[in-house]
């Protein structure tokens, strides 16, 4: 059998608590303290054969000093007295199994997560715990004002004041934008599936307090009195644009690499604002959505399928992220969220779910070659002509 280390334990501990079940069942009620770790034994054979193997696998589990190493002495042919040998590893507490680890980032991620989980209704822990990456991203202070103004918001209570101007807890007039994420998420339960359907303003009942626009362009060329106009989002809600289909672009600077198409306009440039989305005249558009293959593009394409279910993505599948992934994967500096999020079909949760274990997992859609992206526009228009 193969001889389990320290650095082997250590190794495994990590791998556990990346992973969010095992950090839900770890920071919950559910784990008996203390735990036994299995460490194993020498065979007769490594006795003989591999006896200086067998002596620094002694030595190092000797040095260890978190935990408990509990010994007993096993008896071997040919050797005079009983050897004692490590059986398990012993950990008292959920402290011992994260020191165990030897991973100081992970040690002050654990110790800030547990003062914020120390100062948070439990009703909130679950999705602290989850949201891994982005509550590493925050201040314990930022962490804390978010939670406490996400339990004091309540539909409808901007009453059609801007989001800058909601004034309480004593918040600055960008905290919510910039915390956006989380309060979304928070609030989302106390107002289960609210929140992200309506979107965060419609929700509070702000009005924007600035515009945010989009580029229209004609792809057909005959569609619009000119070839390309910006627009602003809230317009999008009350006028209706001519055309058979909708293609939705996440990122203005691709436009170069899209071919005219005939009875389409192109929206560029919306990112993560989506809620001009849900405007009805829409749902009798074919609509297509194409945007960077990482979590934040997942994301969005999860959001715009909530708002219209029949959106087809283009160009955000597996086969297109492996076919480019050498040339212009880079990573991605911050994950959207944890867990694949509700919008997205089967193969787009495995694709989430590469990206977030892969170090790699960003392709912009920039470094997509324009055929490619020509070619699956034209199957995108003559799938629905056939």
């Amino acid at each position: 059998m193969s001889l389990k280390s320290p650095a082997d334990i250590a190794n495994s501990l990590l791998k556990q608590w990346l992973r969010t079940d095992k950090r839900l069942e770890l920071l919950s009620d559910e784990t008996p303290w203390p735990i036994q770790i299995r460490i194993g034994k020498p065979t007769a054979h490594q006795m003989r054969n591999d006896l200086t193997e067998v002596k620094e696998f002694l030595e190092k589990w000797r040095t260890v000093k978190v935990g408990r190493v509990n010994w007993a002495k096993v008896g071997y042919r040919g050797l005079a007295e009983t050897l004692e040998i490590p059986e398990s590893l012993e950990l008292a507490s959920l402290e011992d199994w994260i020191e165990s680890t030897g991973n100081q980032s992970i040690q002050s991620e654990f110790r800030k997560l547990r003062e914020i989980l120390e100062n948070t209704d439990p009703v909130f822990q679950p999705l602290l715990i989850r949201r891994r990456q982005l509550i590493n991203s925050m201040k314990v202070e930022d962490c804390l004002k978010a939670i406490e103004v996400a339990s004091l918001l309540s539909p409808g209570c901007a009453k059609g004041i801007p989001l800058r101007g909601i004034s309480l807890a004593g918040i600055d007039t960008k905290f919510i934008e910039n915390h956006q994420i989380l309060i979304t998420g928070l609030l989302d339960i106390r107002f289960p599936g609210t929140v992200k359907t309506e979107g965060l303003e419609k929700f509070l009942g702000t009005i924007p307090s600035d515009f945010h626009w989009l580029l229209v362009v004609d792809l057909d060329g005959r569609l619009l009195p000119m070839e390309r106009i910006r627009v602003r989002d809230t317009e999008m809600l009350e006028r209706e644009l001519p055309g058979k289909r909708i293609l939705i672009v996440e990122n203005e600077q691709c436009l170069h690499l899209i071919p005219k198409l005939e009875d389409t306009i192109a929206i560029l440039g919306a990112g993560l604002n989506l809620s001009w989305l849900s405007a009805p005249w829409l749902s009798d558009r074919i609509l297509g959505y194409w945007g960077d293959i990482d979590t934040w593009g997942l994301t969005m394409l999860a959001t715009a399928r909530l708002k219209q279910p029949g959106v087809s993505s283009l160009l955000m599948n597996e086969a297109t992220f492996t076919r480019f992934e050498n040339k212009g994967a880079v990573a991605e500096p911050v994950h959207a969220t944890s867990a694949p999020p509700r919008g997205l079909k089967e193969e787009e949760k495995l694709l989430y779910s590469r990206l977030i274990a892969t170090r790699r997992g960003r392709l912009e859609q920039e470094f997509l070659s324009r055929e490619v992206v020509q070619n699956e526009m034209y199957k995108w228009v003559g799938s629905d002509s056939e």
